[in-house]
């Protein structure tokens, strides 16, 4: 039941962060209060090599920067991919 909403979740705030934010987004972004707690998401994993599930938490904010970083280094890859085709 959990995993369809965050998939939706997911391909919402992909598409946010795909646009650069504008100089007004920015300013009338509220400051995080130091006092917020970040909203953790723990899900089951199995590592590899192994059958046993494992619990592992994550913070939001971490998951989407690793989903950046990933996304930024197949853009690289496919870079490279072109800069090695021989020209015809």
């Amino acid at each position: 039941m959990k995993s369809p909403v965050f998939l939706t979740l997911g391909l919402i705030l992909s598409g946010c962060i795909a646009q650069p934010p504008t100089p007004e987004a920015i300013a009338a972004a509220p400051l995080e209060d130091p006092g917020d707690e970040p909203q953790i998401v723990c899900k089951k994993e199995k590592p590899t090599g192994s059958n046993r599930p494992v619990t592992v938490c994550r913070e939001v904010r971490g998951i989407l920067d690793n989903e950046e970083t990933r996304r930024d280094m197949r853009v690289l890859q496919r870079q490279s991919e072109q800069l090695r085709e021989p020209v015809k």
